[in-house]
């Protein structure tokens, strides 16, 4: 074996080889071996110019190499240790809390974090976490609360509409979570939703597909399909089948089988629809962030609706 010098590292020179002679006990330099470890040797103040320009060349290149190791061992060492006191910078992307490092400025799982402040990746939000008296702790972000136990188990909160809500864990890891405003929602050991009960009473379900897309089945047969990104992406009611086109400012238009036409805005709100044939429809129009609009027909009919376009008094 050659090394970047052209020296055989295990070539003899005077007796003994790189690695030694008699079982390893005599160094290159002739000196008796360092009991100490390669990383407690003379520390970079420490160490002085040496001067090989008196030995044979195939010596002082194999003297000036075994240096350069030995420096590189004590740049390692220096930050080995500087990071296990905690002194080294995290890395980027990364937050340093009580000792542990951790990527993505995210609590490592299954610990409790450190007290402090760290950057949710999939919210593109920052929190802070505070500990509990009861061995849990608390994220609170700017427009949510959310508390875990001691296990780090994600059991209650405040939304960002206000409602609060409670977790309930099963023995399998599935859990119920009840909202104050009266709906339930259910979920599997993965934290996926699988069902629930909306605040009027209506139930679904939810179905997961091997690549991540899901299919949501109301108790009336209605079916709506989302893709692995929770993009809602078509359907099924009454029986027809259709597809959902969004637009760019989040409105989207389902569009059915028999050529029949329903639109929505951006906070799902009925906008408009057209009859299969073409011959009537209607627009809706709301004033702000109001769920009560007003309905007007192809022939000048005003009527006032909710926001699934229901007739209401």
């Amino acid at each position: 074996m050659t090394n970047v010098n052209g020296i055989n590292p295990q070539k003899q020179v005077s007796g003994a080889s790189f690695y030694g002679t008699n079982g390893g006990s005599q160094r290159i330099d002739g000196q008796p071996p360092q009991s100490k470890s390669v990383f407690d040797m003379a520390k970079p103040d420490e160490k002085k110019e040496n001067d090989y320009s008196n030995l044979s060349p195939d010596i002082r290149a194999l003297l000036e190499e075994s240096d350069r190791i030995l420096a590189h061992a004590d740049e390692t060492l220096a930050q080995a240790k500087a990071q296990l006191a905690g002194d080294a910078a995290p890395a980027q992307g990364t937050q340093q809390t009580g000792g542990t490092q951790q990527t993505g400025g995210q609590p490592a799982k299954g610990e409790s974090p450190a007290e402090g402040e760290y950057t949710d990746d999939e919210l593109g939000k920052t929190y802070t976490v505070t500990h509990n008296q009861d061995g849990g702790y608390t994220k609170t972000y700017d427009d949510r609360i959310r508390n875990y136990d001691a296990s780090g188990r994600w059991v209650s909160g405040t939304g960002t509409s206000g409602n609060t809500y409670t977790r309930e864990y099963n023995e399998d890891g599935s859990s119920v979570e009840k909202r104050s405003d009266g709906e339930i929602v259910n979920y599997n050991a993965d934290g996926k939703k699988t069902g629930g009960v909306y605040q009027d009473g209506g139930k679904y379900t939810i179905k997961y597909a091997e690549d991540g897309s899901y299919t949501k089945t109301y108790e009336d047969g209605t079916v709506n399909y989302y893709d692995k990104n929770d993009k809602y992406t078509g359907g099924v009611q009454d029986g027809i089948k259709y597809r959902v086109v969004t637009a760019e400012d989040g409105s989207y238009e389902c569009r059915f089988q028999d050529s029949s036409k329903t639109g929505f805005d951006s906070k799902d709100r009925v906008t408009h629809w057209e009859s299969a044939d073409g011959t009537n429809y209607y627009h809706v129009k709301y004033e702000n962030d109001s769920n009560i609009g007003i309905k007007t027909w192809r022939d000048g009919t005003v009527e006032k609706c909710d926001s699934l376009g229901n007739v209401v008094e």
